[in-house]
C-alpha cells in the first residue's frame, strides 16, 4: 500500500498516543489490526475509535482505486462519535482534496438534501455522515462502503426517575443487518463495524424501554382491561406499569375500575396522538382556545420546524427572537405558524426565517387531520385570539405530570421535576433559556450531559391543582407539593 507523507505521520502520532512503537507504514497498519482484533469485551475507547476510524480510512483505500465513483456511508451514534469522525475526514481531506463529506439527518435542510443525493463529481469519493434515519428512512444510490458505529441515538423511559429521554445505546443485531445492506446494492460491498456484536441483541426490546401510558390506553380503547395479566412479548417493569396507570387516571381517562371514562376516555381513543396531548386538545374546547391548541398539537409531532445551519447559529438565535414569546416556545410556534400563512406560505420566507418549509407544510397536514377528528368529537373550534393564559391552562391540564420548579439559587438554571426531584435544565434552543422562570412545564426531555427540557412554558403552580388535585396537592407554604 503506497501511504503519503501525511498518512504515515498521522499512523505515527496514532501509536504514539496508544504507547507503540513501531516503524514502517504496513508493519503499523498491521499493529493496528493486531491491536484491534485483541478487543473482544466493552466498548471502543476514545483511542480504540481514532484506530478504528483509521482502519476503515485505509481499508476503503486497499479495496477501491482513486477516481472512482464510490460513495461510503457513516452511521453515527452521538456527538462525540460525529466529532471524532469528522475529525479524521477533515484532516484527510486538507491533505487530499478527494473526498466529498455531507452530512444527512432529518432536520437538514432541502437544499441539503438534495446535494447528498447528487451524483459525486468525477474523481472523488462521496462521505455521507448520517444518523439512523438512513437506515431504514431513505435510500441512497450507489452506496458501496458502510461504517457502522454500533450505536444509535434511542427513546428510553425510566420509571423511578419519570424521565423519558433520549440516550445513545447499541444498536440490535437486526439494525446493524439493516445498516449492513445499504451497501453494495449495484456493485460489490462492504460494510466495517466499529463496535464487535457480540450478542444477540445489543439492547434491550422497545417494550423495556417506552413510557407505557401510551400504551395501556391503546390496550384500554382496544377493549383489552386485563393489562396486568396480558401476555406481553417481554414483561414490562411493574413500576412502569403502575406509573402508567396512574397518569392515565390522573388524565380523566381511566375512571377508579381501570376502565375507559365517557366521555373523555373514549373521545382521547379517537384522537391518534398521545394521551397528554389528546387531553389538551379536549381542555382546550372547554377553555376555548382549540384553534391555537390545534395548531400547538400539530407543530409538536414535528421533530422541529427549525433549520440548523452549520456556521449560522447567531443567525438562527437572530431569527427565533423574531418570533419568541415570553410565554414560551409553545406560543413561539403559534407565532411562527402565522408568520407563514401570512408570507402565502412561501419557500422563501422559511428560508429567511431559518424555518423548515417541508415541516411546516407537514405542521398544516396533520393540522387539518386534527380539525376534522375534533369536529366530529364534538369540539367547537374557537379562537381565544389574544389571551394566551387560558392557552397555557389547557396545556397545563394535558402536561400537568411535567411540572418542574426553579432551584432557589441554582447555578446554572436548575429546576427540579415536581413528582421526582430530578434535576432538569431547560435546552438552549428554548425561547426561555436563561430566563427561567419559577415554574414551566416541558413536552419532552433530551438527555446528554444534563436532562435537558424541550418545548418549554410558563405556568402558574395554582393551575396544576385546578387540572389535576388528585395529582398535587396543598402542603405547608408551597403552592405544589407531591
Amino acid at each position: 500500500m503506497d501511504l503519503t507523507a501525511f498518512e504515515l505521520v498521522w499512523l505515527r502520532t496514532v501509536m504514539l498516543e496508544m504507547g507503540f512503537k513501531v516503524h514502517g507504514p504496513m508493519k503499523l497498519y498491521r499493529t493496528i489490526k493486531k491491536h484491534l482484533t485483541l478487543q473482544t469485551t466493552g466498548y471502543l475507547t476514545r483511542g480504540l475509535y481514532i484506530l478504528k476510524c483509521t482502519v476503515v480510512l485505509f481499508e476503503t483505500r486497499i479495496y477501491s482505486k482513486l477516481g472512482i465513483d464510490v460513495i461510503m456511508l457513516q452511521f453515527l451514534g452521538s456527538v462525540n462519535n460525529s466529532a471524532l469522525v469528522l475529525y479524521l475526514l477533515v484532516m484527510y481531506v486538507s491533505v487530499k482534496g478527494w473526498l466529498v463529506v455531507l452530512p444527512l439527518y432529518s432536520g437538514l435542510s432541502r437544499a441539503d438534501q438534495d446535494i447528498v443525493f447528487s451524483p459525486t463529481p468525477r474523481g472523488k469519493r462521496k462521505v455521507i455522515i448520517s444518523t439512523n434515519i438512513a437506515e431504514t428512512s431513505l435510500t441512497l444510490e450507489g452506496i458501496v462502503y458502510v461504517v457502522d458505529s454500533g450505536f444509535s441515538k434511542q427513546r428510553f423511559y425510566n420509571p423511578i426517575s419519570d424521565i423519558e429521554n433520549l440516550v445513545v445505546a447499541p444498536i440490535s443485531k437486526a439494525s446493524a443487518r439493516q445498516r449492513a445492506g445499504r451497501a453494495g446494492r449495484v456493485r460489490p460491498g462492504k460494510c466495517f463495524r466499529l463496535e464487535k456484536l457480540q450478542r444477540d441483541f445489543l439492547c434491550s426490546g422497545k417494550e423495556d424501554r417506552r413510557n407505557y401510558h401510551l400504551v395501556d390506553w391503546k390496550l384500554k380503547a382496544l377493549g383489552i382491561d386485563n393489562i396486568l395479566g396480558f401476555d406481553w412479548p417481554a414483561s414490562p417493569a411493574p413500576e412502569a406499569m403502575v406509573r402508567a396507570l396512574e397518569i392515565l387516571y390522573s388524565l380523566g381517562i381511566l375512571d377508579d375500575d381501570a376502565k375507559l371514562t365517557s366521555p373523555t376516555g373514549f373521545q382521547v381513543a379517537e384522537i391518534p396522538l398521545d394521551p397528554m396531548n389528546s387531553k389538551m386538545i379536549l381542555s382546550a374546547n372547554l377553555l376555548g382556545c382549540s384553534e391555537e391548541i390545534i395548531t400547538i398539537a400539530a407543530t409538536l409531532s414535528i421533530q422541529s420546524i427549525w433549520i440548523y445551519v452549520r456556521g449560522a447559529q447567531k443567525e438562527l438565535d437572530e431569527a427565533k427572537l423574531r418570533f419568541a414569546a415570553a410565554e414560551g416556545d409553545h406560543v413561539t410556534y403559534l407565532n411562527v405558524y402565522k408568520g407563514f400563512l401570512q408570507s402565502g406560505k412561501s419557500s422563501q420566507w422559511c428560508h429567511k426565517n431559518f424555518v423548515n418549509y417541508h415541516a411546516m407544510k407537514k405542521v398544516i397536514e396533520i393540522r387539518e387531520q386534527l380539525r376534522r377528528i375534533a369536529q366530529r368529537l364534538g369540539v367547537v373550534l374557537k379562537s381565544c385570539e389574544r389571551d394566551m393564559q387560558v392557552l397555557r391552562k389547557a396545556i397545563t391540564a394535558g402536561f400537568f405530570a411535567n411540572a418542574c420548579r426553579l432551584e432557589a439559587f441554582s447555578q446554572g438554571g436548575m429546576y427540579k421535576t415536581i413528582r421526582s426531584s430530578q434535576e432538569v435544565y431547560i435546552h438552549p434552543s428554548s425561547v426561555l433559556f436563561r430566563v427561567n422562570p419559577k415554574w414551566v412545564i416541558f413536552h419532552s426531555l433530551v438527555s446528554t450531559d444534563k436532562h435537558y427540557m424541550r418545548n418549554v412554558i410558563s405556568i402558574d403552580p395554582s393551575w396544576l391543582i385546578e387540572a389535576a388535585p388528585h395529582f398535587y396537592q396543598h402542603q405547608g407554604p408551597n403552592p405544589v407539593a407531591y
